[in-house]
Formats: C-alpha cells, structure tokens, sequence
C-alpha cells in the first residue's frame, strides 16, 4: 500500500482540472445522467443536479420519479426530465429506462434521495448494458451497485459498514482500513466522507483530507459533493483527479460559509451558487 498523500493545495498543483476551451460549447463538456428523487425526495435531485451544472457539466438530464418530473422541470430550467413511474421499486424498471428515450451518456451520476437498492440496481444495470463504457458515480443505494474501474462510490461511515457488513462504530474507528478494503471489495474507487475524507482507488492509492467543518454534517450535503463530483467528471477529470477537487472545492465552500455565518446553520442549498467562483480561485492558487 502506498504512502498516504495530503489533499491539499500543493497536490491540487500537480493535478489541474482539465482547461475549458473559449470556443467550447455544451457537447464538448460531456453528457451526464442523474438518476435521482424517489418519492419524498426531489430535493437531492435539485441538489445534485445544480451543482453538477455549476461545476462544469455540458448537458445534464435528470431521470426522476414521475411524481416529481413536473415540479423539476419547471425548478430545473437547464436540465431535461425524464421520469420513470417510480424509483423505489424494482418491478419493471429495467425495462422502463430501455424505453426511455436517452442518445447519449459519458457519466451516469446515481442515487442521491433513492432509498431502495434493488431498484437502483435495476436502473444502474440497464444503463451499464446500454452505455458500459460510461463513468460512474453512486451515492446512497446506487452503491450496491458498484463494481469496476470506471466507479467512483461515496459513502459516509453508515453506508460503507452496511456494504462492508461492519458495525459503524467498526468503520468510524478506522476509517482508513475500511476506505481501502472497500474498495478492494467493490473494485471502485472509494470516497468515505467524514470528518476527514479518504479516497481510496483501484490502483491502491490513498488520499486524506483533513479539515472537519460540522456544518456540513448535514442532509444534503453529500448530493452537492456527489454533483460536484459528476460534473468535473462530465467535463474532462479522471475519477480520481475529479475526486480530489471535488472534496477540496466542498470543503472550501463549507469554510467560507462558516465563516460568514457561524459553525452550522448554513444549508446545501447555499453551496452550488458559489462553486464557479470557488472552483476558478482554487485553480488560480494552484
């Protein structure tokens, strides 16, 4: 295994987010799918998918539970609705997605506010069989899902002892082993939110970052990183490089709003807006 490596700064350095071209245009920023909002549950899907766009991504479509897809049309104006009748059951969902009408998919971002993991399965197989080539993301139940390279998953401590089959408190205790183990059993790579975050790849590489900020210990937040994520993935980072960014960036928004407002009390909902502007000045300290 080898040596861990601080997220901070200085690697940011050496990995640059690819350069946006001024000539570029939405299809050379990718195609990216969120498959997100059970019933109950719309609120991840907006998270999610305003701060995909606002990190970068070209194209976004949302598939969403049909008793959402009206609402999010209208809340989401840059974003095309597709809606399946229902995400919390697995009862004909593979084939309801074939049936839906989607051209193109570079990155498939799945799960935020989907509780049921036998229909995030059914929706992330029939995806993988139309587009295997397409890089993942899987939050919440889509990480049952996970397996190969092109995955990133990105559980907090709960969630990797329930795909581990640990206690939390297992998990919490050494976050670092179960990071890497993880990933060695899944075959992806492995974001492990917490306090301090720890990515752990494929390939056996570990990466920490240090900097706990309680006001981000809150419902939401991890659909902002998850879309943070996808979308610096959509745009042309690695999974790994995008992984890095996207928890520093996260992290950096999180400081600054408890900055201007105290400790906690500030909301996800406030920290797409400020991406662009956050992303552009880590890239110029870099």
């Amino acid at each position: 295994m080898s040596v861990d490596v601080a997220l901070d700064l200085a690697l940011l350095r050496q990995r640059p987010l690819p350069r946006v071209a001024p000539d570029a245009d939405k299809t050379e920023r990718g195609d990216l799918v969120i498959v997100a909002g059970a019933r109950g549950l719309a609120g991840a899907a907006v998270l999610a998918c305003d701060a995909a766009l606002r990190a970068g991504a070209g194209r976004v479509t949302l598939i969403t539970a049909a008793c959402h897809a009206d609402h999010l049309s209208v809340h989401l104006p840059e974003v095309r609705v597709l809606a399946l009748a229902t995400l919390d059951d697995a009862a004909g969902l593979a084939a309801s997605v074939q049936a839906l009408p989607l051209k193109s998919l570079d990155v498939l971002l799945e799960g935020p506010g989907i509780r049921d993991e036998a229909a995030a399965t059914a929706v992330a197989g029939a995806l993988s069989e139309r587009w295997p080539k397409a890089l993942r993301v899987f939050d919440a139940a889509a990480m049952a899902s996970a397996a190969g390279a092109n995955t990133v998953i990105t559980p907090h401590a709960g969630e990797a002892a329930h795909l581990l089959r640990v206690r939390r408190e297992t998990v919490e205790d050494d976050p670092r082993t179960h990071a890497i183990e993880l990933a060695r059993t899944s075959g992806s790579h492995v974001l492990l939110k917490g306090a301090d975050t720890w990515l752990a790849t494929v390939d056996q590489g570990v990466f920490i970052h240090r900097g706990a900020n309680p006001g981000l210990g809150v419902s939401g937040s991890g659909d902002v990183l998850a879309g943070i994520l996808a979308g610096l993935i959509t745009r042309g980072a690695s999974i790994e490089d995008a992984s890095l960014w996207a928890v520093a960036i996260h992290a950096e928004i999180g400081a600054e709003l408890a900055q201007a407002s105290g400790p906690i009390g500030f909301l996800p909902r406030d920290m797409p807006e400020h991406l662009p502007a956050t992303i552009r000045r880590l890239a110029a300290r870099g």
